[in-house]
């Protein structure tokens, strides 16, 4: 079996998440590919890669950071079919949830093939002719003018409504927890296919969130003013006066390996302090 690693190199932490990890492979015969950053971690086991081989190369992936290195994880994967296991070394820990303290027994697991996989909802976003994936959302932004922007939804080709707001967030039930959250969004189970659309603080109070198929296309239109459009908080782009995106659901989805112990009630519980 080959394990690749992609870390977060900014966090001391990952190192010795890494440390671990390659301790334990190299009992077990197992070929690690990882990042040239980590060059001075010289072991038999270790192969020294660029990311496009690390995915090429690797039976699955471990993300070693927190949410962000996770979601730029699934970004390279895109559609290799790649299942990723997120090793938590930051601050939340949403998509990234296993902490250091159970790594060893958490790969023992995997290796013993003792885990679960979810399948993870993607979005496509298209607009200028180019094409966008996201794990999380799709937000477009009034950036730093902060002056409201009216944008024109249409759904399925019928138009449903004209906001003006801060600006709008095209999420799936993965990032149901993120900025839609924050935005006023429901939580949806992230096994669960479905487009969460959440205004972001509309003058229009009766403009609040809601949810659509995954199979339902959607188009959204800048009316007024210069804006944001970001992609999983990793990329942005602007957007101009009469600019149009289409977004729905990808074509392929993101594999996460799971522990059988793992509930995501836990998660909501420990995350958002419900209790209990």
């Amino acid at each position: 079996m080959n394990i690749g690693i992609i870390a977060n190199t900014k966090k001391k932490a990952s190192e010795t998440v890494i440390r671990k990890i390659i301790d334990y492979t190299n009992k077990k015969g197992i070929i690690v590919f990882i990042q040239d950053y980590y060059k001075d971690l010289k072991d038999s086991n270790i192969k020294i890669s660029p990311i496009k081989e690390i995915v090429k190369e690797s039976d699955f992936i471990i993300s070693v950071g927190g949410d962000g290195t996770f979601l730029k994880t699934s970004h390279f994967i895109k559609d290799s079919g790649k299942a990723i296991w997120g090793v938590n070394v930051g601050h939340l820990g949403f998509l990234a949830s296993t902490k250091e303290n159970v790594i060893i027994e958490m790969l023992e697991e995997i290796l013993n093939n003792n885990y679960r996989v979810e399948h993870r909802m993607i979005l496509n976003g298209k607009f200028t002719g180019e094409t966008y994936y996201c794990l999380n959302d799709i937000v477009i932004h009034m950036g730093s003018t902060l002056r409201i922007i009216t944008l024109k939804l249409k759904l399925d080709g019928v138009e449903v409504a004209k906001f003006r707001s801060d600006g709008i967030i095209f999420s799936t039930p993965t990032g149901s927890t993120a900025y839609s959250l924050a935005s006023g969004g429901p939580i949806l189970i992230p096994t669960i296919d479905s487009i969460i659309i959440t205004p972001i603080s509309p003058h229009n109070l009766g403009h609040r969130p809601f949810i659509v198929s995954p199979d339902t296309d959607i188009e959204i239109k800048l009316e007024s003013q210069h804006a944001i459009i970001s992609f999983d908080g990793q990329l942005q782009r602007n957007l101009e006066v009469g600019d149009v995106v289409s977004i729905k659901k990808a074509e392929y989805n993101i594999k996460v390996i799971k522990s059988y112990k793992e509930n995501y009630f836990d998660l909501l519980r420990e995350k958002l302090d419900w209790g209990g």
